[in-house]
């Protein structure tokens, strides 16, 4: 099975529910599962800079899903018990910070307003 952060990324809507049913940590982040065999399967080298790796090591599956405007992900994630909404990357950016930064559709306005209504900081 691919990490959880893979699937918040790619936006798999039934791979992420069924990850956290089958006891998927909600607050994992790329860093942990970095020197699997899953780690860069979706990405190669010349797709990101190395700066953007490393700072990826860092982000949690939430940020991945706001990043992507994923709204659907997000909603499940914000509504398991565990979930750190303020959990921070190597820059110290949220989830907030993360769907804020690439662009804004209406997806990505609507993952900040479910970050805002849960008091994100």
């Amino acid at each position: 099975m691919d990490p959880l952060w893979q699937l918040c990324e790619r936006g798999d809507l039934e791979g992420v529910v069924d990850a956290l049913v089958k006891g998927a940590d909600p607050n994992s982040r790329l860093l942990e599962n970095s020197f699997d065999n899953n780690y860069n399967s979706e990405r190669s080298l010349s797709e990101t800079s190395w700066e953007n790796e490393f700072t990826d090591l860092w982000t949690s599956a939430l940020a991945f899903s706001a990043r992507e405007g994923h709204v659907e992900i997000v909603k499940i994630l914000l509504d398991h018990p565990e979930i750190n909404v303020n959990a921070r990357d190597f820059q110290m950016e949220s989830a907030l910070h993360s769907v804020m930064v690439p662009f804004m559709t209406e997806r990505h306005l609507e993952v900040v307003r479910m970050l805002l209504a849960l008091g994100t900081k």
